[in-house]
This record gives structure tokens, sequence and C-alpha cells, in this order.
């Protein structure tokens, strides 16, 4: 909890960070490369018109008169343009929508720090310049918009699987305006509007976008992936707002498809999409990469009166280039298991995973320890660790349920630091708090049992200095060298309250791993998680090749290494798709999207794509709005169930920042739980190590999903008893065939 004192000091620190910033401008690094300069071609390169490449499988041509590219899927037929390929062939294009669907690019640039957007079709290709040459296996076009004084060059590569467009960063140039955003091949994803189609936007668990353009307005949604950059300010957040886990999207085109996948600056990506817009007649989707760090930065007048302005770097993103790779999709894999199938394979060749051979239908529970309460003593104000669960509490709950269900339980420790759930000295002080007993008695009885027994560290969050952590000195910073500081956000305002801390800059990330290992093995546990850390990223300036968060995944594989190499499991919470390729288990995989307005139908994408792969379980039961379709959602999916549990709730936590204790109490939940375990066992148990190969919804929330291993399942969503091609299934409740093996 937040002190007066506290508030005084964050409050004249930030103070001084805005000077600085005024005095030294944006922050920008020392050691990054110089941008190219801008100047117009001598002469205008042309390649013409026809097949630039073929691999026997796909081939590239290239269109001079319309400056497009086109791959061909030689074996199936089909075509994919960086415009529609439907209206490609329209001879005389017309109609508001062709700006552009018939710009390859857009372009987001700044003037006094405002953004403005730019069309290639307009700015390039009709008042501009394009410039087109042969790489190997492709083609690179220069799009010169020679208004604004910037040249943007993209490599088109035919590759085995289908084409990858690269935005080559290094050889961008610009003049006086600054390039702030491109946005590469925008049609390229696409489905004609009232047709049966539809987008695939990687939210959360993933969603559907129907491409109808009657009855509604047009959607347009923007998402990061990966979640937002947290060494940006922000004066709100969303409180349902879900991360975008993966960085793929597709379209499926009426029976045709096509999956997309960042395979390279994904942490600096974001995924745009605008469905059912009727003057264009189509739907796409694309991604759209950020080149310069920003922050917004908040100027109070002398009437108290805020303005927010936002500010930039100088430097770009120091990267050579930025990629999508373009997969076609057959027409019995036009769909979104066929991208889940694609994507899967994807992470299986990046990590070198197998199909999992250790899964186990386990229930894993999550105990809460304490957080710290405001307390007040003869008119001071002071913080104190409020124990909501000790660890004789959880082992006689372990022992409890393993007595009344004889199932698998993984027990997760979070909060048994030294400020409990709040953020204070880095890790929790690294420690386990004495507050909560004695942990050697759990400790001998899970070991004795078999049973897993892991510890949550934060890594990042910090409010207090210690453990080779200096505050304010070693906290990440934004794009103006103002403190990058956090804060939690009302659940009803979605406005940021006074709680605030810091994250660790990404340079003291590793040692603070290194620490942490350390002092773990005075524990003799199975294994840690690091909830934080798999599911949050940010910037590191002033380091450019660390902005929009580039290169944090990477960072976040080498904790990980580090943690397996020293013989412990690692357990990924609500996790990116590189943390949890990279853990041992997977806990609370999201359930849901973002549930913004143009998001038609979730998907279980997240779920399809990592069951079979790794151990998944889905976000805790009780902390659902609805825990009995979060319930069903584990049975479809074939994910185990996990729930966050305390054994205390008194009036003193009640006050405390962390309201989700009060949907936690074990003893509102024990039964509930163990009814649960009964209900699934015999399905999950059946269903381990098989992967999920097929899903198609019969009727209004109602779902069949096939497994491996020739196992199957019916999921009713819906209030009334349904018949199924499985028999009967009454509300809310599933039936299932059992599988080989």
């Amino acid at each position: 909890m937040k002190k007066c004192f506290y508030i005084r000091i964050l409050s004249f620190s930030l103070m001084l960070a805005t000077v600085a910033v005024l005095l030294t401008g944006c922050g920008s690094s020392k050691a990054a490369k110089a941008i190219n300069r801008y100047s117009a071609p001598d002469e205008q390169l042309t390649v013409e018109t026809g097949e630039i490449c073929s691999n026997g499988k796909y081939s590239l041509t290239w269109d001079d008169d319309k400056k497009c590219v086109i791959m061909k899927d030689i074996q199936n037929e089909t075509y994919w343009s960086s415009l529609p390929y439907s209206y490609y062939l329209v001879e005389d294009p017309s109609g508001a929508g062709m700006v552009r669907m018939y710009s390859p690019i857009y372009i987001e640039y700044l003037v006094n720090n405002n953004i403005r957007t730019s069309y290639a079709k307009i700015d390039a290709l009709n008042d501009g310049v394009v410039t087109a040459e042969k790489v190997e296996n492709g083609i690179r076009v220069t799009y010169y918009f020679t208004e604004i004084e910037i040249s943007i060059p993209v490599d088109y590569i035919i590759c085995e699987d289908g084409l990858e467009t690269r935005l080559v960063v290094n050889a961008i140039a610009e003049k006086k305006n600054k390039i702030y955003s491109v946005s590469l091949s925008p049609f390229m994803c696409s489905a004609k509007n009232n047709t049966d189609s539809y987008l695939f936007v990687p939210s959360g668990s993933g969603t559907l976008m129907y491409v109808d353009d009657t009855g509604r307005n047009t959607r347009i949604i923007q998402e990061p992936v990966y979640g937002r950059d947290n060494a940006v300010s922000t004066e709100e957040k969303l409180y349902n707002e879900s991360a975008v886990m993966m960085p793929v999207f597709g379209a499926k085109s009426e029976n045709t498809g096509i999956c997309a996948i960042i395979n390279k600056g994904a942490e600096s990506a974001r995924i745009d999409a605008e469905v059912g817009n009727p003057e264009y007649g189509y739907s796409s989707v694309y991604a759209t990469f950020l080149l310069r760090g920003t922050n917004n930065l908040i100027i109070k007048n002398a009437q108290g009166n805020q303005t927010q302005i936002m500010t930039s770097t100088d430097n770009l993103v120091d990267t050579d280039y930025f990629s999508i790779r373009y997969i076609p999709l057959s027409s019995d894999k036009a769909n979104y298991m066929g991208m889940a199938e694609i994507y899967r394979n994807w992470l299986k060749k990046q990590y070198g995973l197998s199909n999992a051979e250790n899964e186990s239908a386990t229930v894993y529970l999550s105990f809460l320890g304490g957080a710290l309460v405001n307390k007040n003593m003869f008119g001071i104000s002071y913080d104190d660790l409020c124990v909501a669960t000790t660890y004789l509490d959880i082992k006689r709950i372990v022992k409890e349920f393993e007595e009344k269900t004889s199932s698998a339980v993984s027990v997760r420790l979070v909060g048994f630091g030294e400020s409990g759930l709040d953020v204070g000295e880095i890790a929790g002080g690294m420690k386990l708090s004495k507050k909560f007993g004695s942990p050697d008695d759990l400790i001998k009885y899970c070991d004795e049992n078999n049973l897993p027994l892991f510890i949550d560290y934060d890594i990042l969050g910090y409010s207090k200095s210690g453990n080779g952590v200096r505050r304010f000195s070693d906290s990440a910073v934004s794009a103006n060298k103002s403190y990058a500081v956090q804060y939690h956000y009302s659940k009803s305002t979605y406005l940021k309250n006074d709680y605030s801390y810091f994250f660790v800059k990404r340079s003291k990330i590793e040692e603070i791993a290194n620490k942490l290992l350390k002092s773990i093995k005075n524990y003799n546990v199975r294994g840690v998680s690091l909830s934080t850390l798999c599911s949050t990223s940010y910037s590191g300036y002033p380091n450019a090749t660390d902005y929009n968060k580039l290169g944090f995944q990477k960072e976040v594989g080498s904790v990980i290494k580090k943690i397996k190499g020293e013989k412990l499991e690692f357990v990924a919470e609500k996790a990116f798709d590189y943390a949890a390729a990279s853990a041992d288990f997977i806990i609370g995989s999201p359930t849901n999207s973002s549930g913004f307005d143009g998001y038609d139908s979730d998907i279980p994408f997240y779920e399809i794509v990592f069951k079979g792969l790794k151990p998944i379980a889905v976000s805790s039961v009780n902390y659902a709005i609805n825990p009995r379709k979060q319930f069903l959602t584990a049975m479809e999916t074939g994910s185990s169930l996990s729930f966050t549990l305390c054994e205390n709730w008194d009036k003193e936590i009640s006050n405390a920042e962390f309201s989700s204790f009060q949907f936690s109490l074990y003893e509102n939940w024990k039964d509930e739980i163990i009814k649960m375990d009964e209900e699934s066992k015999e399905w999950l148990e059946n269903i381990k190590n098989a992967s999920i190969v097929d899903r198609r919804q019969i009727a209004d929330n109602v779902y069949i999903t096939a497994f491996s291993n020739n196992a199957s399942i019916a999921v009713n969503y819906s209030s009334k008893e349904i018949q199924t091609p499985m028999g009967i299934v009454k509300a809310n409740d599933f039936v299932y065939v059992l599988g080989e093996g």
C-alpha cells in the first residue's frame, strides 16, 4: 500500500523527469544507428510484368501496371495478392475503397508529434515513385512517398510454405517528417463482404469477425501483439482487456483461406482489422509495425488542467527487418482449425517441441498467501502483512482434497513473500515470509506424496529497494526518459488509482533471475512460476534495439532456460505463446477475447494449439464470471481445472488492493471443486496427451470437438436440452465418447 511520503517522493521524481524531457528532447540512444536520409531515385527501376520466381509449390508474379505482387498456390490453383484478387481481376475498378485496397502499404508518420496517415495508392503509386528490382527468390519494391519525403522498401519472397513479406527497416529513409508505423499488405488476408467467410484475430483465446456489412456499422479494431507496452503511460485501462497472445491471424474466404504469422518483430506489431465496410466491399485483417518509441506526457497548467502530449524517439527501432509469412490453406483446411494446425507446427519447429507424453489429469490449486493492509497506530499510518492462508492450511486442504477425490493435484504458492500479493521488494524479497508459518512441513508432505509444489515470484515489479535493485535508478523508463510508473486500474471506472510501482529495466531481469535461483535452493520445491514475466512486455529505453518491446521474448526465453538448467520445472500462467512453448506446464490459459464490439464468436484457438503439446489448464474456474461455462470450456478443450484459493476472509483483507480474495474462500468452493473433479475425471484421464483435431458448431452454443485418440465430446453451453449426433445433451452439460488408450 502506498504511504503519503512515497506519494511526495514519486511526484517530485516525475517532475524532475518531465524537466529532463523538456531539456534533453526525446531520449534517443546515443548508440542508435543514423537514419537514412531520403532522396528521390535518379532512375525508376522497373521489373516487367510477369512471373518472378517459382519453387514448384508457389509462384510469385509482379504486375508493373498495378504495382502489386501475386502469389499462386500451384497445386490448388488459388491466388493471393496485395490487393483482393477478385478485385484485381476487375478491368476498370472504381469506388470509395479503391485507395485503400490498391495500397500495398499504409504508413503513419509524425508531424510535430501528431500522427498522420498516408496510403501508397495516392502518395506513392499515383503522386510518388515506385521502384522494383529482383532479389533472391523474390522482388524488392520501394515505395517513395515524395511529398512527405519518406521511402519504404519491402521484399516479397517466395518460401517453401508460402510468401514472406519483409519490411526492410534498416533501409527506410526519411527527411523532415518522421515515420511512425507501416502496415504491410493490408488486403492479403481479406474476404468479400456478405459471403461465407470470416477473419481470425488472436485476441485472448482467439475470436472470429464475420464479414457482413448490413444491419450494423463497420467494425474497426487494433490490438498490440503481446499486450500493451508497459513503458507507455496510460491514464486508463479496460479491465476485461485480453492481450493478443500469439502473432498469428488469418482469413477464411469462402472455400479458400490464408494464415499469416508475424515471424520477426512480433513484439513491435499490432493486429488491425476493418470489417463490414460497405464502401470497400471487402473486410481485412493485417499487421502494423511500430518503428518509433512513443510515450504520453501529461502537462498541467497553472489552473490544474491537464494536456496530454505524445512524444517520440528521434531514432527508429534498430533492426534489419520485420516480416510476415503468408501460408495458403487448402479447401479442407480453410478454417481456423487449419490455421491452428499451421501455427502449432510452426511452434513445434521454432521451439523443437514434440507431442506431449507426460500430461496428466491434474487439478491445479493456487493458494493466496496474503496482502498488505493499511493500519493506524497513534495517528501513524503503516502497512502490515495480513495473512489469508498459512502453510498448514494448505497442507490440510490438499490432504482433504486427495482423500476425497484420489486425484492428482499440483500446488502453487502465490503471494507468500514479504509483501504478499502487493509489490514490495523485487520477487517478494526473494524469500517466503515467516508470517505464514514454516513451509517445511508442507514441502515435506508434497515431496513424500509426489505432489508438484511451485512458488510464484514477480521478478519485474517492485516498489522498494532491495536484493540488488535500487528504487528509481533500476526502473524501466519510457521513451521520454520519465519513469514507467505502473498502476492498478479501477474495475468500474477503468481509471488508474493511487497504488503505483515500477518495473525493473530490462538489463536487470537476467541478473534478478540468477539471484532468485540461488534463493530457491533453500526450498526443496519442484519448480517456479513467474506470472508477470510470462504475461507482460515492455520496451527497454534508451536502447534502440529494445524499442516497442522488441527482444523481450528473447530475454524471457533466456530466463526460462536458466531455470530449467537448474533442474527446476517451470509453470507459465496466462502466458504469451513464447513463454508457454518453453514451459513445462501452462495454467491460466485464456478462454475469451477482449470482447470488443467487432468480435463475433470467441474460439479456443490457444487451447487448440497447445493441447497435446503441453499440459494445460484453463484460468481459475472460481474467478470466472460464469464458473459453469469455464468448466465446460475446460471439458471441450480437454484442459485441466485450476482454482485459486485462500483460507481466511476478513474485513482487513476486504480493504486491500486485491479484491480477488473475495472469490477464493476455500470453504465456499470445496464441495464444488470435488464435484467438478468427479464429473471430469474419466474424460480428462482418457484424453491426456491427445491433441484436438476438429471442432465444429452444430447449433447455437453447441459444439463437438474431436481428439487425436478418437475421443469426442459434445458441449452444450445453451440453456435448453438439445439432440446431437452423440445423443441428448442437457443444458450447460456435456456428453463424450472415450477414445483409444
